[in-house]
């Protein structure tokens, strides 16, 4: 990873996971404050350590999944040696923590869905909570993954392309390279902006805010992962990518409640 900051030639310190851990940290922080701001004085983000092992967990099977033809190995040798303790230390503890962001979605909304099963009426105000702190720390996130080249664009060679000179660059190929993460950051800040701005001029349903953010960032995402330039198991055999489908499904699931809410 990449650039890294020394100090007194002994500490180092990677960036890519300084502002993952200053994201991760914002996002639970945010969680707190709007929980408390929409009347959730007992909120169910005082412990975040099952949120964080989720998070963890299943963006790193999402990654996997995603990345199989290179990934697929470290079950093969498990189902052809049995040696589970070994498949655990090389999923755990590895030099490759590459993580879906997807996955990661996934891993909170179910640690989520698990903790509120039955507050299913505090649900629309932990949702509007969720989507502003999710949008923020997105941004965060991405700039941290474009430091550590964990996420790229199409090769083009233009005036506001980013160029990976590193040697130890996992960008394939060194090429000029469309800043996708930052326009991702941006675009996740002017949203949490936009929704900010209309619930506080305008009177809006419960949960209205959630579905929203989520069907917009999700219809982003669909789009502009046509210019990731990577390719997973799924983008090439149809076209679309693991993160895409999931877009789908989001944007699909949103546009339902959006109708049923806005519904007279």
């Amino acid at each position: 990873m990449y650039p890294i900051i020394s100090l007194w030639n002994w500490i180092t310190i990677y960036t890519f996971w300084l502002l993952m851990i200053i994201a991760w940290a914002v996002f639970f922080m945010l969680l707190h404050y709007f929980s408390l701001r929409r009347g959730l004085p007992k909120h169910i983000f005082d412990s975040i350590i099952d949120f964080t092992l989720a998070i963890f967990f299943f963006g790193r099977i999402f990654y996997i999944f995603s990345a199989w033809r290179t990934e697929k190995f470290l079950f093969v040798d498990l189902f052809s040696t049995g040696d589970i303790f070994t498949f655990l230390k090389q999923f755990f503890i590895t030099d490759n923590y590459s993580l879906s962001f997807a996955g990661g979605v996934v891993g909170f909304l179910t640690i989520f869905l698990y903790k509120t099963w039955n507050k299913e009426r505090e649900r629309p105000k932990y949702w509007d909570s969720i989507i502003p702190a999710f949008l923020i720390a997105a941004s965060i996130w991405y700039i941290g993954a474009l430091l550590g080249g964990q996420i790229y664009g199409i090769v083009l060679d233009s005036w506001f392309s980013i160029y990976y000179t590193s040697s130890d660059s996992i960008v394939p190929f060194q090429n000029p390279t469309f800043p996708l993460p930052v326009l991702y950051s941006i675009f996740a800040l002017l949203t949490a902006y936009f929704l900010y701005r209309i619930e506080n001029k305008v009177a809006l349903p419960e949960g209205l805010i959630w579905y929203m953010g989520m069907g917009i960032f999700a219809t982003v995402l669909f789009l502009w992962e046509f210019l990731n330039g990577a390719s997973d198991l799924f983008s090439s055999r149809i076209y679309l990518g693991l993160t895409q489908i999931i877009a789908l499904c989001i944007i699909s699931y949103a546009l339902v409640w959006i109708l049923r809410i806005m519904r007279p």
